[in-house]
């Protein structure tokens, strides 16, 4: 699953799934209901195997999540995001 370079290979299928990338990064991001954020988790899992937050990274390697944040902004490393939509409630709920 991963190239010469050591990035994830992401299948062009899993898009619709994962969500398109931020400009010349490779964070994807989805937007989705809290119903659905289950299925996304599980379907990362399921092609990735394990995940590990930015800063659960330290446990595995010798950086800071400064080190971390600054690879995913600079398109060194690949992370994904899930935002759920906030629905607007009325007066009358």
């Amino acid at each position: 699953m991963e190239t010469d370079h050591g990035l994830l290979i992401i299948p062009p299928e899993l898009l619709p799934v994962i969500g398109e990338p931020d400009e010349g990064t490779r964070l994807y991001r989805k937007e989705g209901d809290e119903d659905e954020k289950g299925f996304w988790f599980d379907a990362l899992t399921e092609v990735f195997g394990s995940l590990v937050s930015p800063g659960g990274v330290a446990l595995y390697a010798p950086v800071s999540r400064a080190a971390v944040h600054k690879r995913l902004k600079e398109g060194r490393m690949t992370a994904f995001c899930y935002h759920v939509k906030r629905t607007r409630k009325g007066f009358f709920g």
